[in-house]
């Protein structure tokens, strides 16, 4: 519900601000909003898999075996699991997770995030960012799940960050200067 009432607020301001530049309301112009539409939608799903949801108030019913307590695990053979489909899940949606942000940022005019260190920097400091949150929530008691801050989630991630790298530099990638948003 959010999500659709942020869509409509994002849609209305793009619109009301290509009205006050003058827009040309052609088939770019509007395949560059929907691609600024799908960035988005992309990084509110990231937020709402990764952090939420998120409790406000423990109610008085609730005994302290039901709190969960932060659990951090820097070892990152620790919990590595093939054997059942929890594991495997966790691993490929950990290489998945953060992927369709190294496609998405140079097609939308970010080009230095195509280049190796910027995006290396950039994929830790997001999943670390995801963590240390997810960390502070069971810290704080807000988390309304149980959730372990996992030095294997950051690897994963930044792998996955890199695969994204790939696919856009196979898929994408222009050999003009101009960015992909113009050629499309």
């Amino acid at each position: 519900m959010i999500a659709l009432v942020f869509a409509i607020i994002w849609i209305t301001y793009r619109f009301i601000k290509a009205i006050v530049k003058k827009t040309k309301f052609d088939k770019k112009f509007f395949k560059k909003e929907l691609l600024y539409i799908l960035f988005w939608a992309y990084i509110l799903f990231v937020i709402g898999l990764t952090l939420l949801p998120i409790k406000i108030k423990i109610s008085d019913g609730v005994s302290p075996d039901h709190i969960f307590k932060p659990t951090l695990n820097l070892n990152p053979l620790n919990g590595i699991n093939l054997t059942n489909m929890i594991g495997f899940k966790n691993i490929i949606g950990n290489l998945v997770l953060l992927s369709p942000l190294a496609v998405f940022l140079p097609i939308i005019g970010y080009k230095k995030f195509a280049e190796i260190k910027p995006l290396f920097i950039l994929a830790l400091t997001v999943s670390f960012t995801i963590e240390l949150l997810q960390y502070l929530e069971g810290y704080f008691n807000l988390a309304a799940s149980f959730r372990i801050s996992d030095i294997m989630d950051i690897i994963l991630n930044v792998a996955g960050i890199f695969i994204g790298n790939y696919i856009y530099n196979n898929l994408f990638k222009t050999d003009s200067k101009k960015d992909l948003i113009h050629e499309i």
